[in-house]
């Protein structure tokens, strides 16, 4: 009887661990997003982070922005990865972080402009972020 309950305790501590750390994992949810993705829809809870990795060819003036800013999704940062050996013109990935901080829906619409060009965007990125508690 005393074997049982050792074993018993023994599975429920482990359950409670595997729990906490699922619980850690959602609460630290990461998607990233890839250029393929545009026009699709992905699920992220409200605190996970969402990462979009667009190609630029920043020497060419163009650049992605966010147009306009989203609601729900707070951008924390961006940034520019270039590879090594990048040559004049080449491509580099433009990296934008950011962090939901509602539920509910959101259509996150990048544009890939030069930035002192009045003229429509020479492409387009939209994503819709389903966001839950």
């Amino acid at each position: 009887m005393e074997r049982r309950a050792v074993l018993l305790h023994t599975v429920a501590a482990a359950l409670g661990a595997a729990g906490c750390q699922a619980a850690t994992q959602e609460a630290s949810q990461m998607v990233v997003v890839s250029p393929d993705q545009d026009g699709a829809t992905v699920a992220l809870r409200v605190g996970g982070q969402l990462q979009l990795r667009l190609p630029a060819q920043l020497g060419t003036g163009y650049s992605w922005a966010p147009d306009p800013s989203p609601g729900l999704l707070r951008l924390d940062g961006q940034r520019v990865e270039s590879p090594e050996g990048l040559r004049p013109g080449g491509t580099e990935t433009q990296v934008f972080d950011f962090t939901a901080t509602g539920a509910g829906s959101e259509t996150l619409l990048l544009a890939y402009r030069r930035p002192w060009e009045p003229a429509a965007p020479a492409r387009r990125f939209r994503l819709r972020v389903e966001i839950t508690p």
